[in-house]
C-alpha cells in the first residue's frame, strides 16, 4: 500500500516476479509492479510462499528472494540447475487485531520498503537511498507490502 498517497483499492498495487536477467541456467527477477512491468511474460507468475523466514516462489525451478540489501530492488533468483540459497530474516506481521492481511517485515520492520522506477519499470526496493546508481531516489514512494493469500 502506498503509504503518501491515496491508494485505489484496499491490497495496493498488484506485485509480480518481472525478469531483467537471463543466463542459461539461471534469471534474476525483481519484485516489479504489474502496472508497469513492460514485457510479455509466457509462463504463469508464481505465488510466493514464506516458510522460516525465506520467501520462495512456487515455480518448477528453484526461485527464492536472494538479495534484501539496504539501497537496492530486492531480487528473486531462479536456478534451473540446482537449489537457490534465500536470504532470511522475512515474516508477516498484523499492525492490529483484525487487519485483514498481515504486513511483509524484514528485521521486524514494515515501514522499510519502497516502489522506485529503473526506467523500465517500478519494484520494491529495500530501505531507498540517494545516490543509487540502480533506480532515480526522487520516483521512490514509501509503502508497506500486504501479504493477500491467494487460492492455489
Amino acid at each position: 500500500m502506498n503509504t503518501t498517497l491515496p491508494n485505489a483499492n484496499t491490497t495496493g498495487a498488484p506485485l509480480m516476479l518481472g525478469e531483467y536477467i537471463s543466463v542459461y541456467g539461471f534469471q534474476e527477477f525483481y519484485l516489479a509492479t504489474v502496472a508497469t512491468y513492460p514485457y510479455v511474460t509466457t509462463s504463469a507468475n508464481p505465488s510466493l510462499a514464506m516458510s522460516g523466514g525465506n520467501i520462495t516462489a512456487n515455480a518448477v525451478q528453484s526461485t527464492a528472494l536472494t538479495s534484501a540489501t539496504s539501497g537496492s530492488f530486492l531480487q528473486f533468483t531462479a536456478n534451473f540447475n540446482g537449489p537457490v540459497d534465500p536470504v532470511s530474516g522475512f515474516c508477516g506481521i498484523l499492525e492490529k487485531p483484525g487487519d485483514p492481511y498481515p504486513l511483509l517485515a524484514i528485521n521486524g520492520r514494515t515501514d522499510v520498503f519502497s516502489i522506485c522506477s529503473d526506467g523500465q519499470f517500478d519494484a520494491v526496493v529495500y530501505n531507498a537511498t540517494e545516490g543509487s546508481a540502480a533506480y532515480d531516489v526522487g520516483t521512490c514512494y514509501a509503502v508497506t507490502l500486504n501479504m493477500v493469500a491467494t487460492a492455489t
